[in-house]
């Protein structure tokens, strides 16, 4: 390490840190700690970090030493805070640094990567591309990468938001934007796939900064944006008081703006012509949006939570709305439009798309069986709570890295998965054995 970080007294000289990853689309934030500098009490400066890396297309072409993005800024930090970076290294990378290979890999294993991210991060958002004029970014909900995620598509025509998520994340939004030169005076549009907070909540005062802001939701859903009131009484009673700390204001939107579907429409949004399905059972108001000319289909929720790399999709089953039957229905809807990629909200792109909804069918019926159980075992509501919980903790340690295992739990709380799944078991009759 000290070959490449030289200190004057309390001087940090222009440096770059490297980790290796292999898969970028997938990539989101990663953070260290620089071990070495833990008993550095002086403050020091990263001058400049300039990502560079290759990323892997929607059709699987390899683009070598892309340039991500660069940053010229200046992060005073004392030893030990964790460092954000979005980069990766790459042949050509490692000779431009002038290093050795060898050099390089010891520098990369003295770095410990984690992947959590510290929530006073002064590192832009990354934004990432998945074919011309269509790109997300990561809303770093709570500091947590890898959980809500904002697409963004763009033309001369204007920029639409699918999903522009809680209010408590807009500004993280608006620096992606910003970095991607893109204001909110440019955002034209809002498709809602569904109405909860993690979704739809910073609408309202996105239109309230832009008024000519469209937004367009089911028409389940269309009351609801434009008096909030009873959303906001429900999500209350399941957030208690860590509601305005999770999402934020959720201010109505003029009734003017509200674009209302039922599914089965073309919209034109960006110079793109998006097919609209309706596409309940994670929501009654639910619809997914379809972009034929990319093969992109934006599906929210229905399509679950997939936050890692591993095959394997989490259901998200909060109340009031799960029907698992008519989300089986849904899942076939977006089947049929035979996408070459699915953009989720949590988290992100998955070009697998046939064997990502498999999983999903195979996940669904697995935990409304397991609830099932949980039911039957009998006991109070307390009991057959965490009974699924714990159920469901051994199932996803079954699936997935140990590490990946609380990036599912944020992104869809195990228990608001069962309340969701009692609700559904007890409007068909089933109680306690």
């Amino acid at each position: 390490m000290e070959d490449l970080f030289k200190y004057g007294d309390n001087e940090f000289h222009r440096c770059v840190v490297v980790v290796q990853q292999e898969h970028a689309i997938q990539l989101g934030c990663l953070s260290f700690v620089l071990p070495s500098l833990e008993h550095r009490a002086a403050e020091f400066l990263i001058s400049h970090v300039d990502w560079v890396g290759r990323t892997e297309t929607r059709r699987g072409r390899w683009q070598r030493d892309r340039k991500l993005s660069a940053v010229s800024t200046c992060l005073a930090f004392t030893s030990g805070l964790v460092v954000p970076t979005v980069f990766m290294l790459t042949q050509s990378t490692e000779m431009a640094f002038g290093r050795s290979r060898q050099t390089l890999a010891a520098s990369r294993r003295a770095v410990q990567s984690q992947v959590s991210i510290g929530q006073h991060s002064t590192i832009r958002p990354l934004m990432e591309t998945l074919t011309h004029g269509i790109s997300y970014t990561d809303l770093m909900h709570r500091g947590r990468p890898r959980v809500i995620a904002t697409a963004i598509i763009q033309s001369s025509g204007g920029v639409a938001l699918v999903d522009p998520g809680p209010t408590s994340c807009l500004e993280t939004l608006r620096t992606a934007l910003t970095g991607a030169g893109i204001t909110i005076a440019d955002v034209r549009t809002l498709l809602l796939t569904h109405i909860h907070l993690d979704h739809a909540g910073a609408a309202g005062s996105l239109v309230r900064e832009n008024p000519e802001i469209k937004v367009y939701v089911h028409e389940r859903g269309a009351p609801h944006m434009i008096d909030p009131s009873k959303l906001l009484a429900s999500a209350s009673r399941l957030y208690g008081d860590a509601m305005d700390s999770l999402w934020g204001p959720f201010l109505p939107v003029p009734e003017a703006n509200v674009r209302a579907l039922s599914g089965g429409e073309r919209i034109e949004v960006a110079d793109r012509a998006l097919e609209v399905m309706y596409t309940p059972g994670h929501a009654s108001h639910h619809v997914s949006f379809f972009d034929r000319e990319s093969s992109i289909a934006f599906v929210g929720d229905v399509a679950g939570v997939r936050t890692g790399q591993a095959l394997f999709v989490m259901p998200p089953t909060p109340p009031p709305d799960i029907d698992v039957e008519v989300w089986n229905e849904s899942i076939d809807v977006v089947r049929k439009w035979q996408a070459s990629t699915l953009l989720l909200t949590h988290y992100g792109a998955h070009e697998d798309a046939a064997a990502h909804l498999d999983a999903m069918v195979t996940h669904l019926a697995a935990i409304k069986e397991m609830s099932r159980e949980c039911i039957e075992a009998g006991g109070n509501d307390d009991d057959q709570l965490n009974r699924f919980v714990d159920k469901m903790r051994i199932y996803l340690k079954r699936h997935i890295p140990a590490e990946e295992v609380g990036l599912y739990g944020t992104a869809a709380p195990i228990d608001q998965c069962w309340l969701g799944l009692a609700r559904y078991w007890r409007k068909r009759g089933l109680t306690a054995s």
